[in-house]
């Protein structure tokens, strides 16, 4: 969904719960003491109803937003990149400009320190994990990591050359509401991550090796990965190492 789409169809989606509260006020105006209890009593049960499910539905994206945002910053500071956003390549001086005014008038403080930055603990046992590349867009899957449910806490993709550190967030995959409703709230997020970069910030001559940080509370783990990935001659390249 892009363009005026996304803007117009998350405002539009609520009309009809506008106008459902709408038709219950008039009824309600129309009925007796006792039976306007009742009805309001039933509203309340659905307004609870649906503070869980926004509960269950947007916490997964809010989580990811504010990760997204930081390492974001984090590639603007130290590579002059923004991992969520490609379109950034051609929009970079307008960006940046409107970026450093920001931060020099007080605007905008950069954080200090990345909560997902080193110093890290080392695991030497390799990160089981997937990388594609197709469409000048480098894709990453894993199927057996779970997140706590930290504020920080979940995967970071990490790809390190000799000059430069991408830092990439994972989005955690999401059992369904059922499960959600069935565990008692116990089981939110389920095993699982994937996570995408532009190939477009890849400096040129350049060899990354692939890393997993994972976060549990202030527990900070780097794990080695058998993937590398190589940006010789104007060439991408993906290899087992």
């Amino acid at each position: 969904m892009d363009g005026p789409d996304a803007v117009l169809i998350s405002r539009y989606k609520h009309i009809g719960f506008i106008w459902l509260i709408l038709i219950s006020i008039l009824i309600f105006t129309h009925l007796k003491s006792n039976y306007i209890q009742l009805g309001s009593k039933i509203w309340l049960g659905i307004s609870l109803c649906i503070f869980g499910f926004s509960y269950f539905e947007y916490l997964a994206p809010l989580d990811f937003y504010y990760k997204e945002r930081n390492t974001d910053i984090y590639g603007w500071q130290h590579n002059r990149a923004l991992p969520s956003s490609p379109i950034y390549v051609s929009l970079k001086s307008a960006v940046d400009t409107i970026t450093e005014q920001a931060i020099a008038s007080g605007i905008y403080q950069l954080p200090e320190p990345y909560f997902f930055d080193q110093p890290y603990q080392v695991d030497s046992s390799r990160f089981p994990l997937n990388v594609d590349y197709n469409d000048s867009i480098l894709s990453f899957h894993n199927e057996t990591y779970t997140r706590n449910t930290g504020k920080n806490d979940g995967a970071y993709i990490v790809l390190k050359s000799a000059t430069q550190n991408h830092i990439i967030p994972g989005r955690q995959k999401r059992f369904s509401l059922k499960s959600y409703l069935f565990s008692m709230g116990n089981k939110y997020y389920a095993n699982g991550f994937t996570g995408s970069f532009s190939a477009a910030y890849l400096s040129p001559d350049q060899v990354y090796d692939i890393y997993i940080v994972t976060i549990e509370g202030h527990k900070k783990l780097v794990h080695p990965t058998k993937y590398q990935i190589s940006n010789i001659n104007s060439q991408i390249s993906v290899k087992e190492i």
